[in-house]
């Protein structure tokens, strides 16, 4: 419990130390998901379940793709597999859907 407490106390002081840079990696975030769904949107039509679909996929898309660019980075340079794949999936996900959801309201 002590050990999570410091854990979390080190990362909030990173992060407000590093404000402008992680602002930064979520603007690029975001910037990939709307590339993407912008791409999507050559395929689908402009009808409201369309535009849902369209928004889903990118939202799945851009973390797998970050998720593998990280794992084929451990395997270059560590030749093993990267074992905690989904985990970054996941938290990927979690951080574009937050950033999303921050945006909109």
């Amino acid at each position: 419990m002590v050990k999570q407490s410091v854990w979390l106390i080190v990362a909030s002081t990173v992060a407000m130390l590093l404000q402008d840079q992680l602002s930064f990696i979520l603007k690029i975030l975001l910037l990939l998901h709307n590339k993407v769904a912008e791409g999507l949107g050559i395929i689908f039509s402009r009808a409201p379940a369309a535009e849902l679909i369209q928004a889903l996929i990118a939202l799945i898309i851009v973390p797998v793709v970050i998720g593998g660019i990280v794992a084929l980075i451990l395997w270059i340079f560590k030749r093993y597999k990267h074992a905690h794949f989904m985990m970054a999936v996941w938290i990927t996900w979690m951080v574009i859907l937050v950033t999303l959801l921050a945006q909109r309201g």
